[in-house]
């Protein structure tokens, strides 16, 4: 399989603007995996589909919130998310065949992750290759020691500080204050919490979005997200981590729209 991937990727070299999302995985690949011929045949009837309705047969499939899924599509009324479902329905039925449905989506993101894994593989090799190069180099000249050496710091240097990535990521999602209902405890808190963050006071907002991730509010998407951020200021990736890696386990839609380009930067 990894040779199959790497004849794949010679043609379509993973880069910065553009990363292949699980839609992006081809049926070939697809047709390659441990998979049975009943799934083979029902990837190629979802990967038929455009690209919006697919998105939505996911969502769908995953039983994720109607609200959420028009917020995350973006659509523009309530009316044209429910046209799309029924439209969907006539082609593939998310709720008769849900555990098929989750199963190729399953198979394709395990792919993706082939997909990265051995381009990441491949990165390393072309740059052990070309180190062993400016190795050659070093034996005849100190000046190409000096020049290797920039080459190591210089990525190390440039990388973005925290606080940059903080700045850069945290306008990638505004609440809606209006629409929270502070009348209730959780919405009180996660209220007070954004006014803290948008003030700077950082260490009172993460204790408020700290009690609100442990709750089953709805608001603890929002407040996972604004904690992943503050622990990044703060230059505790690992925490930042922790913290998307369990926002895409509880909100898989919010994290594809806001999170994930934050998650593959740390």
């Amino acid at each position: 399989m990894e040779a199959e991937i790497r004849k794949w990727l010679a043609n379509h070299p993973l880069t910065s603007e553009h990363e292949v999302g699980v839609h992006d995985v081809p049926v070939s690949l697809f047709e390659l995996s441990d998979t049975d011929d009943r799934l083979k045949q029902l990837n190629r009837q979802i990967k038929g589909l455009p690209l919006q309705q697919q998105k939505l047969l996911l969502y769908l499939s995953r039983d994720i919130e109607p609200a959420l899924i028009i917020e995350s599509m973006e659509y523009s009324s309530p009316e044209l998310f429910w046209l799309d479902k029924a439209l969907l329905v006539k082609e593939v039925d998310p709720t008769a065949r849900q555990h098929d449905v989750l199963q190729v989506f399953a198979a394709n993101e395990f792919l993706l992750k082939e997909i990265y894994d051995v381009s990441d593989k491949m990165d390393r090799e072309a740059e052990k290759s070309k180190n062993k190069k400016y190795l050659r180099w070093s034996l005849v000249s100190v000046p190409v020691i000096v020049f290797l050496l920039y080459l190591f710091v210089y990525p190390v240097v440039m990388k973005p500080n925290p606080v940059a990535l903080f700045e850069k990521f945290k306008s990638g999602f505004t609440p809606n204050l209006a629409s929270v209902d502070t009348t209730s405890y959780s919405g009180g808190s996660y209220y007070e919490a954004v006014t803290l963050l948008e003030e700077g006071n950082y260490p009172n907002a993460a204790k408020l979005f700290e009690e609100l991730v442990t709750s089953d509010s709805t608001y603890r998407s929002g407040s996972r997200w604004f904690l992943a951020l503050i622990n990044l200021r703060n230059g505790d990736k690992s925490s930042c981590k922790e913290q998307l890696k369990a926002l895409e386990a509880d909100d898989p839609a919010f994290y594809k729209k806001v999170a994930e380009k934050l998650f593959r930067k740390l």
